[in-house]
């Protein structure tokens, strides 16, 4: 099992920051190894999601099932696929108006004892290009005036 947990202030409104974690049909536009998503269920606060990873050499697929409460967290957990487990937490807490501290937690492990070994050592590195993932898209969206001031 994978544990990864990070705390940011960032230079953007929760609400800005929370519309750009939700919007995960967009995932695949700026997440590395994110190849697409496919909604399969949506509710009022909640989708179920194929999510479709992988690299030049393998691809497979995981479905979870992702929780928002607007503007405060956003919830994600496995329900089948090639992980075995997937508990990641995002939560956004205003510092001001233009400002927000993001703290997201990931707890997750492949079926695949071969994919956890080689995820051992990389694992760390994959989760902080997930988020800076995140945060460069805030930046990119901001600049292109995409997200209101």
């Amino acid at each position: 099992m994978f544990f990864y947990k990070e705390q940011k202030l960032l230079p953007y409104s929760c609400e800005k920051l929370f519309s750009i974690v939700k919007d995960i049909e967009k995932y695949p536009e700026f997440i590395p190894w994110c190849k697409n998503i496919e909604i399969l269920e949506r509710k009022r606060n909640s989708v179920t999601a194929k999510v479709t990873i992988g690299n030049k050499l393998i691809e497979d697929f995981y479905i979870c099932k992702v929780h928002f409460v607007k503007n405060k967290s956003i919830s994600i957990t496995n329900v089948s696929g090639i992980l075995s487990l997937l508990k990641a937490e995002w939560r956004f807490k205003p510092k001001s108006k233009k400002s927000c501290i993001v703290e997201i937690e990931i707890e997750f492990s492949f079926k695949s004892k071969l994919f956890n070994k080689a995820m051992m050592h990389g694992f760390d590195y994959v989760a902080k290009q997930i988020t800076n993932a995140f945060e460069k898209r805030a930046k990119q969206l901001n600049q292109h005036f995409l997200l209101p001031a």
